[in-house]
């Protein structure tokens, strides 16, 4: 979590902080070099890029993005600018942005666990609750359009945010088409059905979820806190020197991880505009659920005497800074004070152990196993990658299934 560890992400996490998480803004890059770093996304070598791992309207809607930069910058007539973007856009195509995503994963999971084993607070009506206020500034849109000229640009993000291909499924065009020759269909049924036939792309074809009755790892304990880090707190310097002059947050040693502040209000904000947090009972109840975590830290995650010490506003006093050894102990029981865990996964042989706790988790009545493993659920049937190819039938028990898979370093 220090300044040269995730920096690009914990800037791209600035970058849309910055810009009021709002979807409508429009990225200038210094270069253009849309294509190259598309192209670059279906190398065999790209490491970072899982296709597998995304929706299939995730891919497409890159895969179309590279064609149409590809044919914007090798047109016979001259080259056409593929930029600017826009940053919802940026939030699919980009493998930094993708990166985010991912820890945005990592944080809710760990959120959803900690709710459902360790809370004490219980939210008594679905999608009620404490809901965190976070303002995002949006864009006013431009009333009427000026005619551009040599002097005068007139794109807006409207221009930019229509899409140009749409990804969907051909068997649901083909039901369609279908219905249609044969009269079934009404105007206002082919309205929905084409609506319908647009978002079914945007969902996993996987779904994946903890095993239940299991605790988390340290692999996966990592990857949330890490999450935590990079979506809840801003950039820092290099060096103390540079953290003067350049007016940022000065760096945290290895030693001190556990005094990295994290902020509920970035956390909330970015989960919003990562799609986790929306108008709907779930994202209501992941809201209500990050506040009974920073609510409970306060409460129970610090000793008395140690908040006796804490001036009136800080480290989550006031509701939104919050110390990140404390959330680690909130959702994993794990000492706040242990910066050799949290920079790897085992201490060394000689190591002294760890002090007692003076405070008692609920996991130390849990007896739950740990576990990285996942159940992943697939409809072979139903599936639109699937359907069509599976070699052998199926019984009406196997439709649906689910397997429990562990999750090995490479």
């Amino acid at each position: 979590a220090s300044a040269g560890s995730n920096a690009i992400e914990r800037c791209f996490v600035e970058l849309t902080m910055r810009a009021g998480a709002a979807d409508n803004v429009l990225i200038f890059p210094g270069h253009e070099y849309t294509n190259e770093l598309l192209n670059r996304q279906f190398r065999p070598s790209a490491e970072s890029t899982s296709w597998n791992r995304f929706a299939p309207a995730v891919f497409f809607r890159t895969a179309s993005q590279l064609y149409i930069a590809s044919h914007r910058r090798s047109l016979p007539t001259g080259k056409i600018l593929a930029v600017p973007t826009l940053l919802s856009l940026e939030k699919d195509i980009n493998p930094h942005f993708r990166k985010l995503h991912k820890r945005g994963e990592d944080v809710v999971r760990a959120v959803q666990l900690w709710y459902r084993v360790f809370a004490r607070n219980v939210i008594e009506n679905e999608g009620e609750g404490i809901v965190t206020k976070v303002s995002v500034s949006k864009t006013k849109r431009v009333v009427g359009k000026q005619e551009s000229s040599e002097d005068i640009w007139n794109v807006t993000a409207d221009d930019i945010s229509k899409p140009i291909f749409t990804a969907i499924y051909t068997a649901d065009l083909d039901i369609i088409i279908d219905e249609l020759g044969g009269g079934k269909l009404k105007l206002a049924d082919v309205i929905e059905k084409l609506k319908l036939m647009r978002n079914r792309a945007e969902v996993p074809v996987l779904n994946r979820r903890p095993i239940p009755g299991t605790l988390p790892d340290d692999k996966i304990m990592y990857s949330a806190l890490l999450g935590l880090v990079i979506l809840g707190t801003p950039p820092t310097a290099m060096t103390i020197s540079d953290s003067r002059s350049m007016n940022l947050p000065r760096p945290v040693s290895p030693a001190n991880t556990h005094k990295i502040k994290v902020s509920k209000s970035r956390v909330v904000n970015m989960l919003k505009f990562l799609g986790f947090i929306g108008d709907t009972i779930e994202g209501r109840d992941l809201n209500t659920m990050i506040d009974y975590l920073w609510k409970e830290a306060v409460d129970y995650g610090m000793p008395e005497d140690y908040k006796a010490t804490l001036a009136d506003g800080e480290l989550g006093l006031d509701g939104d800074d919050m110390e990140l050894g404390v959330l680690r102990w909130m959702l994993f029981g794990v000492e706040a004070n242990q910066p050799t865990w949290f920079e790897r996964y085992c201490m060394p042989c000689n190591a002294p152990p760890p002090p007692p706790s003076v405070r008692k988790h609920p996991i130390d009545d849990a007896r739950l196993r740990r576990t990285n493993g996942e159940l992943v659920k697939h409809d072979a049937l139903t599936c639109g990658l699937c359907r069509d190819v599976t070699g052998c039938p199926l019984s009406d028990g196997d439709i649906e299934q689910e397997e429990e898979i562990e999750d090995f370093p490479d």
